[in-house]
């Protein structure tokens, strides 16, 4: 810079003078030196001096240009010619060689990246400053051209938004300038960029490859309506794509950035009616409807502008504006004058809103309306399969309201359904198209949740039939399905499995085979949805008769598959083949032709099987093919469903065809069984003997299978008696095949029976240790086949050990009592070792020998060993739903066994583990289900051979089985969700194969507590013991309410609130079972939780219904209750209400005079309490007295009495006296409810909890209950009846307080249409900066633009140095920059990073100019704008103060503000022009600082409306 300095002040005149360019190229040297050879700009006087030096290499140039052309036109010479092109020459360079560093990529920090290229932008924004001046040469202007398109390319590989604002400001926005009327290159150079930013994806999505690509466009905005641009890039479809696709960003910026560029498009229409050839499909603009297309514009505006706002209290109003866009974009003339794409924008952004209410608003709106097929056909259907379902996959969505019944489909599912539907009727023609697109979407890369998922194969399979869907998009769709469900609650899983089904059959293109069918089908999964017997495989069969060929072609097309097969190496898939066979079996229309047509099927097989021992060359790939073929036949055919109406036995004669064959397969298998010693060998004998164990099932191949029944064992014999170890292995799996179908033998014969004994338990039992703890095959190297060996191995031998001690089977009592102590023994010991190392194969076959030896087991002392060893093994299995399911019930039948509940000095661990598997349950479901089962079925056991001690069993029942009764933790809304969809497919049962498949823990909570209930129902009250069982029972009650905080009243469905209605509900079950000791006891008790809190309504009810029944079923305990009444309204007046209620039930159960005089007169003080609600209670309980003496004739009491009779019914005929106690007398609780004809199980578990609002989790119906145990496991003793007499208590409605303290709400009345329509004639609407979409990145550097920028602000400057509080600096800079105030001073600049300050200016620094003036500096400041004009104004009550209201604001005004506490200081009040004060009438003597300022702010903007032009107003649509 010195250099530049000495030059400058030596040699200025003499240059100029002497037209010598040194001058000029010194300058450029200079400049180009400075500010890219040391690009830190670190300060804001070298950004300044940097500009000042380029614009004076301009000037210079421009004058010794004008000089030059004069001297030349006087005397024209060749030197001066020369000295001109040099100067063109030496600027050229300068710009080369911008052009050149622009795009010089260097590494270090990114802000002297920033730093460079800024420097570089203001020399070039520098030289193009004079207006156009160095473009009329034609090489300088290749050159700034080339500068141009250099730094686009580097926007290209941008992502800084700095960076860009800085090029877009610097150095494009001076060059289009420049260049008015040829901007043609550039501009297509940055739709280029834009074309390269944003792509259309396979599934033609847009796809953002760079974000800062919507800065540009909007850059684009001021320029592209000019030399016809527009029309070029705005004719296409891909602009207003990428206006829609930055319409629905993620980030908020572009959204506004998007929709400023939609907003100036259709201000340019406004202006400007577009020619026909001009005008876009989505932005149609019909002739003489100009007015409509504006106000649709608007709407949808300001519908975009509102969705920035999270209130759905805001919004709401606005989404019923959606109706008229719907509307006009639906035209059904061919006409439309709003494309549809635009209602998918705002349905994107209702579909992406952090509200859930206005998502599901949104949704529904979409779902529920009937499009056309003209909208449909355009991007509605891309839309459906990508944002559509994206929004649907939200499992929230899908929650039952309020006002629903239970067992019904969510509201959000149903639309799901007709929107599938209607969308299928209106496109006729290409439903095909929208459902196979659907179908594909929904599993083509996507992780559903189980509900959603449900809900939408639901909608496919309730869609009209299309008989449109191709094979190969089915197959490839249900490939991808079977992705989705491994993590999946098994109702769920299987529900979506049928439905998919379903939808298949319906829609399935009548092209498709019958073998491709079987393919579709074959591939869910059996036991889960098309099992033989189950609804679905009805359907399937009922699909066959019309579809896929007839009967005779279905039967050649499957005959001609198994010849090919049996002639090439080309196999067919078995799993089709078998499932094709099967089919046709059950779809035989002619019973006995069809029968012989079948066997035609089986016949080549048992050829190809027949004399195959003998065969020297026999094919052992395709014997394995059959094989798998027949063992898949008899699977599907003979595995179906217990409750399966038809006989499973009835297509045996099918398979007599086969029995040579099988004989020949059996011969083959001994002979080659015993030379198989290779580990490869096992798939071969595991598909043999998979494949025999199925032949079983068939009466005429079971009778084969028996004939060589001896012949096996013999080769069983010797494969155990071998001594290659793999040999010894293959006899163990024979062994264990002998062992299980010996029951099917119809001769056994003692000596096979004890031979198989001997032979388990020499080879098997004695060295159960060594054959299971194996970890590899002596002589061969660890491999896929030696491990699978090895677990079979294992797995086969706890199988014979589990037959042999098993009691269902006939084995160990055929053991000599020796040898069945030493079995039981010796596999005692082993088990603890074993449990911990069982694999999934055989852990269920270790868990039942386990509990088939329970009571060695305790006698051994090894019981507490094996149990624990057993929860550990269940915690490792956990993640196997139906394996954890397996064990958990075998563990909790150890643990609850009889003996050691009898064995008290267990008990103590039966605690410990019971806790340890109840936190456990809390997570897992199912676990408490099985405790409760167990531990309620063993109780039973006992009772019935009465070894009962209640005493003993104190702890137990106080530890365990009481928890069990209150267990159960508050829904979260996942699980709350799911619990509704199941209750919804359970109730479904005509249409899901579920409940005859799939055994599901979903409800294990309710499960467990009916299972409690049960065994409380089973204590008989004929039996001393248990009735002292009840006692016991009783007392652990009062303990756990004790513990859960019964004195203290709970938020409503809260832990502890569900935890007490559990408890008293038992109680209440227990009330017949106890003495009148007991009851009394039970009553201080109730009493006394009356007394002590006002609990909530299902508590309240229990506990007032608990005292009244106590004193109706013990009269001699009415008494008592008077004395708790009398306590109680000496200790907390707000129990005098429960007690009335209570005296009240007492007394209308009773016509002795005595009794009800009493009640009367203790009833009768508190019609003259103080608190209403006590005074309306007494007065509505006298009222049900005096009703039930006047019903039962009690004519003693209504003689007395009667005077109180008419002064009730003179108060009751007093205004709002009236209207209250008829409300409370029409309350289900004085009007129907009875505490004897409805003390029955269906009031206590059901109604009651749903009167109280209590959550529907809660309720158990009777039904339910009887259904969780058989009348054997758990017998119904108890007096209590199961239903009511009639249906009153169950159809009356909630009492009004009870919906109250509930936190429901009725529904309101409809609103009056026209009462509607005014309240949405005018909504909220948030004012968006459409017209500032750049960011002022160039503010401070002195350009051109920077000036316009400042020129648009007002004249007012606010001074707020003396303010010390950020949060009144941040809100005083966001009203600042909303009323364009020119400047804000402040005393630090730094308070702009202070997080109190952004919380309340939010981003309004960022746009405000601000100045740091520090307080003692504020004198001189101030003196400086006076002398440029300003006329300085104090906020300040002063002798001399002028009033707001009456004060004009100069146009270059100042705003003083004072401190928070000490105002403006004196010195600084003497440099004032005016000291103004807001006028006040109330107490305070002043506002706070930021509402004063913001007052003077509004009262400048209001008197000078010109100078803060309103960027902000919307185009003018």
């Amino acid at each position: 810079m010195t250099s530049f300095l000495n030059i400058l002040n030596n040699t200025l005149i003499l240059h100029i003078r002497g037209h010598d360019c040194t001058l000029i190229s010194r300058l450029c040297e200079i400049t180009y030196a400075d500010c890219c050879k040391e690009p830190a700009l670190s300060k804001n006087y070298e950004v300044a001096f940097i500009r000042k030096l380029t614009w004076l290499t301009v000037l210079l140039y421009q004058k010794l240009e004008n000089t030059r052309k004069s001297l030349l036109q006087n005397c024209p010479e060749n030197g001066l010619q020369n000295t001109i092109n040099q100067n063109h020459q030496l600027l050229k360079n300068v710009v080369e060689e911008i052009s050149w560093n622009i795009t010089l990529n260097t590494v270090g920090p990114v802000m002297q990246e920033h730093d460079r290229i800024k420097a570089l932008a203001l020399i070039y924004a520098t030289l193009l400053e004079d207006g156009g001046g160095l473009m009329q040469n034609e090489e300088l202007r290749e050159s700034f051209t080339l500068v141009v398109l250099n730094s686009l390319d580097v926007i290209e590989t941008c992502d800084d938004n700095d960076l860009l604002a800085l090029v877009l400001s610097l150095i494009v926005r001076p060059y289009l300038e420049a260049r008015r009327g040829s901007r043609g290159e550039v501009m297509q150079k940055l739709w280029q960029l834009m074309m390269k930013f944003y792509v259309l994806n396979r599934d033609f999505v847009i796809e953002e490859k760079n974000k800062l690509g919507f800065m540009i466009m909007c850059f684009m905005a001021e320029y592209m309506f000019e030399d016809g641009i527009f029309y070029q890039i705005g004719n296409g479809k891909v602009f207003w794509q990428i206006i829609q696709f930055g319409l629905i960003h993620t980030n908020s910026q572009s959204r506004k950035r998007s929709q400023y560029v939609l907003k100036r498009c259709v201000d340019h229409f406004t202006s400007n009616q577009p020619s026909e050839q001009h005008i876009s499909e989505y932005l149609p603009w019909p002739e003489g409807k100009k007015k409509e297309v504006l106000k649709l514009w608007n709407t949808f505006f300001l519908m975009t502008e509102m969705l920035e706002e999270k209130q759905a209290h805001v919004l709401k109003p606005v989404l019923e504006k959606m109706s008229g866009l719907i509307t006009s974009s639906c035209h059904r003339n061919g006409e439309s004058v709003f494309h549809p794409s635009w209602l998918l924008v705002i349905f994107k952004r209702l579909f992406d809103h952090d509200n859930k209410n206005i998502k599901q608003r949104g949704l529904t709106m979409f779902l529920e309306e009937k499009w056309p097929a003209e909208v449909l056909s355009k991007e509605f259907l891309l839309f459906t399969t990508t944002h559509l379902l994206t929004a649907l996959s939200d499992y929230s969505l899908y929650g039952r309201d309020s006002d629903q019944q239970s067992e019904v489909a969510a509201s959000m599912g149903a639309k799901i359904a007709v929107y599938i539907t209607n969308a299928a009727s209106s496109l006729r023609s290409e439903c095909t198209v929208f459902t196979s697109s659907l179908l594909e979407a929904i599993f083509y890369r996507k992780s559903w949740g189980g509900i959603p998922l449900f809900y939408l194969t639901r909608g496919l399979a309730l869609a009209p039939s299309l008989a449109g869907w191709k094979y190969e998009t089915v197959r490839q769709a249900v490939i991808n399905f079977e992705h989705c469900l491994s993590t999946q609650e098994v109702v769920l899983r299987s529900a979506s499995q049928c439905d998919l089904i379903r939808a298949i059959l319906i829609h399935l293109s009548p092209d498709t085979s019958f073998l491709q069918l079987c393919d579709v089908i074959g591939r869910f999964r059996r036991k889960e949805s098309w099992c033989r017997g189950t609804i679905i495989w009805d359907m399937i069969i009922t699909s066959l008769g019309d579809c896929f060929g007839t009967w005779n072609q279905k039967l050649a097309s499957l005959h001609n598959v198994i010849t090919s097969s049996l002639s090439t190496t080309n196999f067919y898939s078995p799993n089709d083949i078998a499932l094709g066979i099967c089919l046709l079996m059950d779809s035989t229309i002619n019973q006995l032709k069809d029968e012989e047509r079948l066997e035609e099927l089986l016949i080549p097989l048992n050829n190809f099987l027949r004399d195959c021992h003998i065969r020297p060359y026999l094919d052992v790939k395709k014997l394995s093919w059959i094989l798998e073929v027949l063992t898949q036949v008899l699977e599907i055919l003979y595995d179906a469903p217990r409750v399966w109406s038809r006989e499973l036995t009835e297509n045996d004669d099918l398979f007599a065809c086969l029995t040579e064959g099988l004989d020949c397969v059996v011969q083959l298998f001994i002979q080659q069984v015993i030379k198989y010693r290779e580990p490869h060998d096992i798939d071969t004998v595991l598909l043999h003997l998979n494949f025999y164990s199925k032949c079983y099932s068939v009466m005429p191949l079971k009778s084969v299978m028996f004939r060589h029944y001896p012949e096996i064992l013999l080769v069983c014999k010797s494969l155990l008696s071998q001594e290659i170890l793999i040999q010894v292995f293959y006899g163990i799996l024979l062994l264990e095949q002998l062992l299980k179908n010996y029951q099917h033998y119809k001769n056994p014969l003692e000596q096979v029976r004890r031979e198989l004994i001997l032979l388990a338990s020499q080879k098997i039992v004695n060295n159960i240790e060594t054959l299971t703890q194996r970890r590899q095959v002596d002589g061969y190297e660890s491999s896929e086949f030696t491990r699978k060996l090895l677990m079979e191995v294992a797995r086969s031998c706890w199988s014979c050990v589990q037959l042999l001690v098993d009691k269902s089977t006939s084995w160990e009592e055929s053991m000599e009592d020796g040898l069945a102590v030493e079995v039981r023994t010796h596999i005692g010991g082993v088990l603890i070792g074993a449990i911990p190392t069982a694999s999934r194969l055989n852990v269920h076959h270790v868990f039942r020998v386990a509990v088939s030896l329970a009571s060695s087991l305790i006698e051994c002392c090894i019981w507490e060993g094996v149990v624990s060893a057993m929860w550990g093994a269940c915690e490792d299995f956990r993640k196997s739903c139906d394996l954890h399911r397996f064990l958990v019930s075998c563990l909790t039948r150890l643990l609850y066994h009889p003996h050691a509940l009898l064995a008290h000095h267990h008990h103590s661990f039966i605690i410990q583990m019971s806790q340890q598997m109840l936190v456990s349950a809390e997570s897992v479901q199912g676990i408490s289900t099985h405790m409760a089962h167990c531990l309620s079925t063993a109780l039973v056991k006992i009772h019935s051979h009465g070894h009962l001690d209640p005493a003993s069993l104190s702890g137990l029942v106080q530890e365990v089985l009481v928890p069990l009764v209150m267990f159960g933790n508050v829904y979260r809304k996942q699980y709350r969700v799911i619990r509704d969809t199941v209750m919804f497919i359970r109730a479904c049962s005509k249409q899901y194969s579920t409940d005859m498949l799939v055994e599901s823990d979903w409800d294990s909570e309710t499960k467990t507590r009916a299972m409690v209930i049960r065994y409380l129902l089973s204590l008989s009250k004929t039996d001393k013991r248990q009735c002292a069982m009840a006692r016991v029972v009783a007392d652990g009650i009062r303990h756990h309410y004790a513990r859960s905080g019964g004195d203290r009243r709970d938020y409503a469905n809260s832990q502890n609130h569900r935890y007490k209605t559990r408890l008293l509900q038992a109680l209440l079950i227990l009330l017949p079972l106890l003495d009148q000791s007991d009851c009394e006891e039970v009553l201080r008790w109730l009493g006394h939780g009356i007394i002590c809190e006002h609990q909530q309504p299902s508590v309240r009810y229990l506990q007032e219904w608990g005292a009244a029944l106590v004193a109706i079923l013990h009269p001699h305990l009415y008494t008592t209750l008077m004395q708790q009444f009398r306590q109680g309204t000496r200790e907390r007046v707000g129990c005098v209400g429960s007690f009335l209620a209570a005296v009240t039930h007492v007394a209308c159960c009773s016509t002795a005079p005595q009794l009800l005089c009493e009640a009367i007169q203790h009833t009768l003080p508190w019609c003259m309490a103080q608190h209403f609600n006590t005074r309306l209670y007494a007065q509505v309980s006298l009222r049900k007295m005096w009703q039930h003496c006047e019903t039962k004739g009690v004519t003693e009491v209504l003689d007395k009495y009667h005077a109180v009779q008419e002064c009730l019914q003179f108060v009751a005929e007093q205004g709002n006296a009236a209207r209250n106690t008829t409300n409370m007398l029409n309350d289900f609780y004085f009007k129907v409810f009875h505490p004897i004809d409805h003390f029955t199980l269906q009031t206590i578990l059901h109604d009651l909890p749903c009167l109280s609002m209590v959550a529907s989790e809660e309720w158990i119906s009777v039904g339910y209950l009887l259904g969780v145990a058989t009348d054997d496991e758990l017998p119904m003793a108890s007096c209590i009846p199961l239903f009511n007499k009639d249906t009153t208590l169950a159809t009356a409605p909630p009492a009004p307080w009870v919906v109250k303290a509930a936190g429901e709400t009725r529904p309101c009345e409809e609103e009056d249409e026209d009462e509607r329509q005014d309240e949405m004639n005018d909504v909220q609407r948030k004012i968006t900066p459409w017209k500032v979409m750049v960011p002022e990145i160039t503010l401070g550097l002195g350009l051109p633009q920077e000036t316009k920028l400042q020129q648009k602000r007002s004249g007012l400057i606010l001074v707020a140095s003396l303010i010390d509080k950020a949060a009144n600096l941040g809100g005083l800079c966001r009203t600042c920059e909303v009323f364009r105030v020119r400047q804000m001073v402040v005393d630090t600049l730094a308070v702009k990073d202070d997080h109190t300050f952004t919380a309340l200016s939010l981003t309004a620094h960022h746009w405000l100019p601000m100045k740091e003036v520090k307080v003692d500096e504020l004198g001189v400041y101030l003196r400086g704008l006076r002398a440029e004009g300003f006329t300085l104004v104090g906020a300040e009550q002063t002798a001399n103060s002028t009033s707001l209201a009456h004060f004009q604001f100069p146009e270059r005004s100042v705003v003083l503000l004072g401190n928070e506490r000490e105002g403006i200081p004196c010195e600084l009040l003497q440099l004032l022009d005016v000291c103004v004060e807001i006028p006040q009438s109330g107490v305070i003597r002043s506002l706070n600082v930021h509402v004063s300022g913001a007052l003077f702010i509004w009262e400048y903007t209001r008197q000078h409306p010109h100078t803060t032009p309103h960027q902000n107003t919307p185009p003018s649509t």
